[in-house]
């Protein structure tokens, strides 16, 4: 899997790379449609989308999508379904968009691949609060307190509300921006710009939140942090969440741009863009959940015993010897 995941990467930075220098319808249907308003023979999105990099994202979607599948099947835990609907929405956003470049004055395809695509992220910042609030559930409840800035009962509550309200903010200005009115557009792209700013900002507090969780958890309770003396990581979902918050804050910073821009400015209607900046991190984000299933890695069963000074906690897990360091050969 470590090979997929370096030769999948290697090949969406190479066509988003070309997909950025190549020549572009956008390139002259864009600057028409910034000075007028849209008519009913212009594409809705600005530009006909290219085929093949809206192939090649299906296809990398799908094969994690269906890896992911398997996991769930093999090793179980629900709370990852998350996951695995979200990949599956991700390919069908990618494969409608195939559909949609041959039909680009269609606006119930544009709304609904727009939809997938824009909207299906929010189930990726959901999948990765739910991990986060696993994680800390499965500390004693003495310890999770001492390490996090917000309690755990409140995680998911504030996280997933928050993506609640940017996702329907989103789906509302996703579905005005198809308008032929340019009031309605303008209308639109403020909605979907407060929608994507929010969302950044929660996710910035979150990983604030992570990494002082991280960084308390080190220094506290070095021995929970560690694992068992052979060098279990029990928390060995850790560095796969560092490196898709990096990811997340890409690709939201890329989308704040875009839209600030307008839905005809330089950066939406020119894909390259689109597919390095927004395709890649979340491919890359959630992709990694296939070399590392977060499930094997949570302590299910955790005990911490501490002194006085919460100096020199001690742990306990059951069963640790029937949980695999790694699944990637499962």
């Amino acid at each position: 899997m470590n090979s997929f995941a370096l030769s999948a990467a290697a090949v969406l930075l190479a066509f988003a790379a070309t997909a950025v220098g190549a020549p572009d319808v956008a390139d002259t249907i864009a600057p028409v449609l910034l000075a007028r308003a849209r008519t009913a023979d212009d594409p809705i999105a600005g530009f006909v989308p290219k085929l093949w990099p809206a192939a090649v994202a299906a296809v990398l979607f799908g094969v994690a999508a269906v890896y992911q599948w398997i996991l769930l099947f093999r090793k179980g835990r629900k709370f990852m379904l998350t996951l695995t609907i979200a990949m599956s929405c991700m390919t069908l956003g990618y494969a409608l968009r195939i559909v949609y470049a041959g039909s680009p004055l269609s606006l119930g395809l544009y709304i609904v691949t727009t939809m997938f695509v824009l909207l299906t992220p929010c189930a990726f910042l959901a999948m990765d609060y739910v991990i986060f609030k696993k994680i800390a559930a499965s500390l004693d409840p003495t310890t999770a307190e001492a390490c996090l800035i917000i309690p755990t009962r409140r995680i998911v509550k504030l996280f997933v509300w928050s993506d609640g309200i940017t996702f329907f903010l989103q789906m509302s200005g996703s579905g005005l921006s198809a308008a032929q009115s340019a009031n309605m557009a303008k209308i639109a792209k403020y909605i979907t710009l407060i929608g994507l700013g929010v969302q950044l900002a929660s996710f910035v507090l979150f990983t604030v939140t992570l990494i002082i969780f991280g960084a308390r958890m080190r220094s506290r309770f070095p021995l929970v942090w560690a694992g068992t003396p052979r060098g279990y990581d029990s928390y060995g979902s850790a560095p796969a969440k560092k490196w898709t918050t990096l990811y997340f804050t890409i690709r939201s910073c890329f989308r704040l741009a875009e839209y600030s821009q307008g839905y005809f400015g330089y950066l939406a209607v020119r894909e390259g863009f689109f597919y390095a900046l927004d395709a890649l991190p979340l491919f890359l984000a959630m992709g990694s959940y296939c070399l590392v299933w977060p499930p094997a890695y949570i302590a299910l069963e955790t005990q911490v015993v501490e002194d006085a000074n919460l100096e020199s906690p001690q742990l306990k897990m059951r069963d640790i010897e029937s949980v695999p360091l790694r699944h990637g050969a499962a």
